[in-house]
């Protein structure tokens, strides 16, 4: 009765937590939605600032490499002070990142600061696109090819960093797109023409690349944190079960405990009665005996009860336990002959009377 009892309560258990985790689901799915999104643009945030030191620093470099070449071709105080802004955007986007790292940003205030980032990328892609007008050398072919290329190499650059988000390549891509097709047209010859379509063909080719990359990184992420959801929601699920056991495991013991004490105060209480007492199944198998019966047909006293107590192979004329199963008899006296455990033959006074279960039946 008790593993049934414990059976069906650990069923309704079961069903309570499947029924909780459907409403759950079901209520908490466009929280979720929410959460997930909200965390794939903290990490892509937090990666933009993880990569902007590389990107500060080639925009460094090719500054440097680009005013040197510059050097005698434009005039030095407004190539100085081109290659001065370009180092203060730079210093503003390092104390930018320097500031983002000291506070670890946490994931609700992230898109502020992805804000400012790329609010820095813009401010840096308009100082590279002044080029085309501040130190742009109009004379030298040669030079406004190496310009070109070297803006390429730069965009090139952000897309591999900045990439996955589409919105930060824009904003530094674009206004260095938009100078350069401008200032090429307005030289109206077939070679500067060509430049400044393989600039409009570029830049499709950039927003291809851009999208492509952000949405693969966007998977990656979204895969990255249902996976860490299903573990997470595994996890509380195994310790839910766990301490649930755990429980159960406790009671168990509580019970087999007292079930011992009970034993235990039965073998005292049926040992002072002074009789020997068993308990015969309707296959006529004793079950159970006390300790007196046990030292008067011994211990090994758990087959038929014809064989060990009348020395018998079939069942006795005058079987009281027979007469209690066939006529639910209320109980059986008799006068009967049996053998002890030394097979000394011995008379006995034998009080038959049945055991039922909560329904009335007899099952002993």
């Amino acid at each position: 009765n008790d593993a049934c009892s414990k059976t069906s309560e650990a069923n309704r258990y079961s069903i309570a937590v499947m029924d909780t985790r459907t409403k759950t689901r079901s209520d908490d799915s466009a929280e979720s939605l929410a959460r997930r999104s909200s965390h794939i643009k903290a990490e892509l945030i937090h990666l933009i600032y993880k990569q902007s030191p590389i990107g500060i620093t080639i925009t460094i470099i090719n500054g440097a490499a680009l005013t040197l070449l510059l050097w005698n071709h434009v005039a030095h105080g407004v190539l100085f002070s081109w290659f001065i802004a370009l180092l203060l955007a730079a210093g503003m986007r390092l104390l930018l990142v320097y500031q983002y790292r000291r506070r670890k940003v946490p994931r609700s205030n992230s898109e502020r600061w992805g804000r400012l980032n790329i609010i820095g990328l813009a401010v840096t892609g308009v100082i590279w696109g002044a080029t085309m007008v501040l130190i742009f050398p109009a004379e030298s072919l040669t030079l406004q090819l190496c310009i070109a290329l070297l803006l390429c190499a730069i965009i090139a650059t952000a897309i591999s960093l900045y990439g996955v988000v589409p919105g930060a390549v824009f904003a530094f891509s674009l206004p260095i797109f938009l100078v350069w097709i401008v200032r090429f047209l307005t030289f109206n010859d077939p070679i500067h023409i060509v430049i400044a379509g393989m600039a409009i063909l570029y830049m499709g080719v950039m927003v291809f690349t851009s999208q492509h990359i952000a949405r693969i990184r966007r998977q990656l992420l979204t895969t990255r944190f249902d996976l860490a959801n299903r573990v997470t929601e595994r996890s509380r699920e195994l310790k839910e079960t766990n301490a649930y056991l755990l429980t159960e495991i406790k009671e168990r013991k509580i019970i087999e405990e007292r079930l011992r004490q009970e034993r235990d105060r039965l073998e005292v209480i049926t040992t002072t009665v002074g009789a020997g007492l068993a308990v015969i199944s309707k296959k006529h198998r004793i079950l159970w005996s006390n300790r007196i019966f046990k030292e008067i047909f011994g211990a090994e006293t758990y087959g038929p009860c014809y064989q060990h107590l009348y020395e018998r192979d079939s069942l006795c004329e005058a079987c009281g336990c027979r007469q209690i199963f066939d006529h639910a008899c209320v109980k059986v006296v008799q006068e009967r002959e049996c053998v002890d455990d030394s097979g000394r033959t011995l008379w006995f006074q034998v009080i038959t009377t049945p055991i039922r279960n909560s329904e009335g039946r007899i099952r002993a």
